[in-house]
């Protein structure tokens, strides 16, 4: 994986990338999103499904990781999502290159950290982890993940295969493929419309 000639600072807690040297914030995916319109969620969001979000994005990276303990406790709650997404990596021939790292674009400068990228049966991909139901703007937020990480990988963004993972309380899971190029000529727009890129 390239190094990116951007160096940044990631702060986890506030979600924010900022430039090193000059402190400039940089706009992250879910933030472009909301400002387009397209993150319906999170204008409903209950405290319940945010802690729940949470919580069921650290048992799978810790599940990817193998540092999971026994989910116990505060966690029991959350074992059908865990077990759904166990269940998935069982049966989705894959290889995560990284998992939750964040990035910042090079050029056109914002952040994210998607949630899973590297191989997904057998093609590079992105994969973004859903604890409730299918959004519309679901495939655009996969777009910009691999414009993302394109300039990392040394690929253009639609060879990057791009999968959302819907995983539900009673231990299943559903696996939505984006394969739309068109989706791509929306998060571009989005990208001209509230970042301002190294050339501006």
């Amino acid at each position: 994986m390239m190094a990116t000639d951007l160096p940044f600072r990631f702060d986890p807690v506030a979600h924010r990338y900022t430039l090193v040297g000059s402190d400039e914030e940089l706009p992250h995916i879910t933030g472009l999103l909301e400002a387009d319109g397209l993150n319906q969620n999170a204008r409903w969001m209950t405290a319940e499904s945010k802690v729940r979000g949470s919580a069921v994005h650290r048992l799978a990276a810790d599940y990817d990781r193998e540092a999971l303990t026994d989910v116990i406790g505060s966690w029991s709650y959350y074992k059908g999502w865990l077990h759904a997404y166990a269940k998935a990596m069982s049966e989705i021939p894959h290889r995560w290159d990284f998992i939750e790292m964040p990035f910042v674009h090079p050029y056109h400068r914002f952040g994210g950290r998607p949630d899973r990228g590297g191989l997904a049966y057998g093609a590079v991909a992105v994969l973004d982890l859903k604890s409730g139901g299918a959004e519309d703007g679901h495939p655009i937020q996969t777009a910009l993940q691999a414009i993302l990480i394109a300039p990392h990988l040394n690929l253009p963004p639609h060879r990057i295969e791009r999968y959302a993972l819907y995983l539900k309380q009673n231990g299943h899971y559903g696996l939505e493929h984006h394969p739309r190029r068109r989706d791509f000529d929306r998060a571009y727009r989005i990208i001209r419309d509230y970042c301002r890129s190294s050339a501006a």
